[in-house]
């Protein structure tokens, strides 16, 4: 009964396990565009893997426990577990709600592609195509060219 229920403890936690890993890759991915927001969100990530498999690791190791020390021995770890899972779980849900509302890099002007001009440049520096028609004289607001 006992390697049935690892079994199934190692496979139930292989989503939650993929879900993670696949958050630090694409925190890790987004560093660049989100900055330290990414980085803490990575973190969060890596701290609840730590926390899961600890869990894991506890949970195949639970029956050994049992029966080397009794059960004064099994609730003084079962408590210690306890305490340091808490902790991790709290530290990595901390840190991934502190990602989502920490501050972002403010993005910079978009530079121009290099065969197009700037929106902002004189008419002398714009292509042909772009620049206004020399000598064209400007009708006056609200009426139509004859």
């Amino acid at each position: 009964m006992g390697l049935i229920y690892n079994a199934i403890a190692f496979l139930l936690s292989l989503l939650p396990a993929l879900a993670l890993i696949t958050g630090i890759v694409l925190t890790v991915r987004a560093r660049r565009e989100h900055g330290k927001a990414a980085t803490i969100g990575m973190w969060g990530c890596v701290v609840l893997l730590l926390a899961l498999v600890l869990r894991l690791v506890w949970s195949m190791l639970v029956a050994q426990v049992v029966s080397a020390g009794g059960m004064e021995t099994f609730q003084v770890v079962m408590v210690l577990h306890g305490a340091v899972d808490a902790l991790l779980t709290m530290t990595g849900l901390g840190l991934l709600v502190w990602a989502v509302v920490a501050r972002r890099p403010r993005p910079g002007p978009e530079a121009p592609l290099p065969h197009l001009p700037s929106p902002h440049a004189a008419a002398w520096q714009a292509p042909a195509w772009e620049a206004p028609a020399p000598h064209q004289p400007h009708t006056p607001y609200g009426q139509e060219p004859r």
